[in-house]
């Protein structure tokens, strides 16, 4: 059990938005949106690296280096689950589908991201397969649970970095109570989300799931754009910024009335590319993040240690106008006494000029 699950609870029942990292990957969607599959079928095709260009994988006879040229691969990050997907695999090649998911599960993977731009190539973060059941529970109106959002589902939120929405497009056209309930519950999450500290950032990726069966219900709307306005306006509101991808993550066939068998003999449509969406998208965030942080530091830094006062210099004593001006007019009158003697000069009166006048009149 992680340490997050360990933590206290708060008064609403939630994990404290902000006291775990935002390491998870939440998977979520309607019971039978087909979670558990995409999630094991993802990680066995990333299990050799996959080249993608522009976010795309390119078809066989296209150039795929240079610019916009990436590459994504993933490893299990421990022992259950390997175990776990490898075993989900299995049954899938052996036409088995897998026992639907109860509780919700976590899946740690290493994600290896490499390409022009990637900040952080290698990243770990947990899949968390969230069971539409606790969905439901948590946030659907109907349900008089809903006045706290339980503790493993508040849990998971507060560690959300990026979210798939699994989305069966034969059933999004259902006007069942169930369908309503599963589409008021998905918006209350989105909204619940996008309110949380950062979530406005949290990167979307909408997968309408199942479309070897589904593609001619979207084409009947008139394509993937009027699908998603007509059945999925309110889910897209509550998201506010998002990509629909028209996924397959694995074919079915009609064996008998109401049971359908699956194969993998057609690889993957559409898995790895919402994950590189928000691998690379959370990349990006993480980037402007750290840059926030080291110009808060700084901050902080220069603050706290601010830098010595200067020394003020003495300033030179500043003679007045006026000063000058009384200086000036002095000079003026001493010039002007001194000039009048030299035009009018007279004998010098006081002792000794008497003394030596007496002599030289009586020689």
């Amino acid at each position: 059990m992680s340490q997050a699950a360990n933590a206290p609870k708060t008064a609403a029942g939630r994990a404290p938005v902000g006291a775990v990292p935002r390491d998870t990957i939440l998977v979520i969607g309607g019971p039978g949106a087909g979670k558990t599959v995409w999630i094991a079928r993802l990680l066995d095709a990333l299990r050799t690296p996959t080249t993608l260009l522009n976010g795309r994988i390119p078809d066989g006879d296209t150039w795929i280096s240079g610019p916009g040229s990436t590459t994504l691969q993933a490893e299990f990050g421990d022992l259950d689950t390997k175990r776990s997907n490898e075993s989900i695999v299995a049954a899938l090649e052996a036409k088995s589908w897998p026992v639907p998911t109860q509780d919700a599960v976590e899946h740690v993977v290493d994600f290896t991201l490499t390409g022009e731009g990637v900040r952080t190539p290698r990243r770990r973060l947990i899949l968390v397969d969230l069971p539409g059941s606790a969905l439901l529970a948590a946030f659907a109106p109907s349900n008089p649970s809903t006045l706290t959002i339980g503790w493993t589902v508040g849990n998971q939120l507060a560690r959300t970095a990026a979210v798939v929405l699994l989305i069966d497009p034969v059933r999004a056209t259902e006007r069942s109570r169930e369908s309503i309930d599963l589409a008021n519950a998905t918006v209350a999450m989105l909204e619940h989300l996008r309110a949380s500290p950062e979530g406005r950032s949290i990167p979307v990726a909408i997968a309408l799931s199942k479309c070897d069966r589904g593609y001619k219900t979207i084409m009947r709307e008139g394509g993937v754009r009027q699908f998603a306005e007509r059945h999925l306006g309110s889910v897209l509101e509550a998201v506010g910024s998002a990509r629909v991808y028209v996924s397959s993550a694995t074919r079915s066939r009609l064996v008998s009335p109401g049971y359908r068998e699956p194969s993998t003999r057609r690889p993957v449509e559409n898995l790895v590319e919402p994950m590189h969406f928000l691998l690379g998208t959370i990349d990006r965030i993480d980037a402007i993040r750290r840059r926030a942080a080291l110009v808060m530091q700084a901050e902080a830094q220069r603050r706290g240690h601010p830098e010595p006062a200067a020394v003020p210099r003495r300033r030179p004593a500043r003679i007045p106008a006026y000063a000058w001006a009384i200086v000036l007019a002095g000079a003026l009158v001493l010039l002007g006494g001194l000039a009048r003697k030299i035009s009018n000069p007279q004998q010098p009166s006081g002792p000794s000029d008497v003394g030596s006048g007496a002599k030289e009149s009586s020689r």
